[in-house]
């Protein structure tokens, strides 16, 4: 049996057809293979820098609702004159007298102030670890965070 023309052109045609088939699955599995490893590469530097912004990440959720009534504890406990105002002053005549109060009304409001810093990083801390545990109860990443980790460059 002889080959016709037209057979000849078909097979050649499911030839090209085949070759632009594997063609393009090549294509596919290599793209699949770079957004994998642009997304992997990306979560990597994620990673890193999540452990420079997130001093908690290594603590227990029990741990951290721990530190977080001790800190809210700690905030509550402070008075008024511990989170600030005006220190009384006395009214002195002798000039001695005056430097005292004046000595007086510095050490105190120096104490003042120091005890608002320390106040202020209480606060500063809890805010961070109220931060984690809001990052731990929001659940997994968005289909978002997903699709910016597999194409960011």
């Amino acid at each position: 049996m002889r080959e016709t023309r037209n057979d000849t052109h078909d097979r050649e045609r499911r030839r090209r057809a085949g070759n632009a088939v594997a063609m393009t699955a090549l294509l596919l599995v290599m793209a699949g293979g770079l957004l994998g490893w642009n997304y992997y590469r990306n979560y990597q530097i994620e990673m890193q820098d999540d452990k420079q912004k997130r001093p908690f990440a290594a603590f227990s959720e029990k741990d951290l609702a721990v530190m977080a009534e001790g800190y809210r504890q700690e905030l509550a406990g402070a008075s008024a004159g511990q989170r600030g105002g005006r220190v009384a002053t006395r009214e002195r005549f002798h000039f001695g007298d005056q430097v005292k109060e004046f000595e007086r009304v510095q050490q105190e409001t120096r104490r003042v102030r120091d005890r608002q810093i320390e106040l202020a990083q209480v606060q500063a801390e809890l805010q961070k670890i109220e931060a984690e545990q809001q990052l731990r109860a929001g659940g997994g990443p968005s289909a978002m965070v997903h699709l910016t980790r597999m194409f960011k460059i």
